[in-house]
């Protein structure tokens, strides 16, 4: 039985016996919305930030993604997707 399925049944069950507590059974087991519990660290990607960062690393071809990122204020996959033309 999956759990929409057990939920309906509990349903059945208060109206057979009215039992409050079946009832607040029921409504704990439907789907909650997720929720974002981290807000975004990384700085918005703009058309003029990935133009920046494709510059520093043309200038500085030696430089890791990780110092890329963190002196640009985003994270390494943001610095992989500018560099190879995916944040447009």
């Amino acid at each position: 039985m999956r759990v929409p399925e057990v939920a309906d049944r509990l349903r059945e069950k208060v109206a057979e016996h009215s039992d409050p507590e079946l009832a607040s059974l029921a409504d704990h087991l439907r789907r909650r919305r997720p929720v974002r519990k981290a807000k975004p660290v990384s700085a918005r990607m703009t058309p003029e930030l990935e133009a920046k960062i494709q510059d520093y690393a043309r200038l500085n071809p030696s430089q890791p993604y990780s110092v890329i990122a963190t002196m640009h204020g985003v994270n390494i996959g943001r610095i992989s997707e500018a560099l190879r033309g995916f944040r447009r």
